[in-house]
Order: C-alpha cells, then sequence, then structure tokens
C-alpha cells in the first residue's frame, strides 16, 4: 500500500495518504489538508525510506575493537612469534 505525501497550497502544511491501491479512484482527486481544511492540495515530491544509519554506530565500533581484542588475547605468545618470524 503506497503512502503519498501532500503539501496544501494554501498553509503549506505537508501530510501522508495512504491507499490501498497503486492507481486508485481516489487519487484523481487529492484530499483535504488536516490542517486547515483547504481542498487545494497537491501531491508532493517524497523522498524514499532507507534502513539503517548512513553513518557507523559507534557502539558497534566498540564492540566490534573488543571482539578483535578478545580474539588476539586467545592466540598464545608463541604462536604469534612463529607467525612473526615467518614458521609456519
Amino acid at each position: 500500500m503506497p503512502i503519498y505525501e501532500f503539501e496544501c497550497k494554501d498553509c503549506g502544511h505537508t501530510f501522508s495518504k495512504l491507499y490501498r491501491k497503486v492507481q486508485s479512484s481516489d487519487e484523481d482527486t487529492p484530499p483535504p489538508c488536516p490542517e486547515c481544511g483547504n481542498a487545494d492540495t497537491r501531491r508532493a515530491v517524497t523522498s524514499f525510506a532507507v534502513h539503517g544509519s548512513r553513518q557507523p554506530d559507534p557502539q558497534e565500533i566498540v564492540a566490534e575493537k573488543r571482539e578483535a581484542e578478545r580474539r588476539a588475547s586467545i592466540t598464545p605468545k608463541s604462536q604469534i612469534e612463529k607467525w612473526r618470524s615467518g614458521e609456519d
């Protein structure tokens, strides 16, 4: 069910309207403004929803660093020295 945004030409209020179908017979006449009741509204250009954040979550970064440190502390020092020296 698509949700369309409308803007009132009188007061400028922006509101959403849910339609059951993509092309509905009700879609020809835009809904009146719920703020001022004016019938002179138009469909507004809307942005789409994006799931997730745009920036990395600081708590997630801290958790990843802790997990990396935990894994590093599990590896025996002798194994680390072998890796550094190039031995298998």
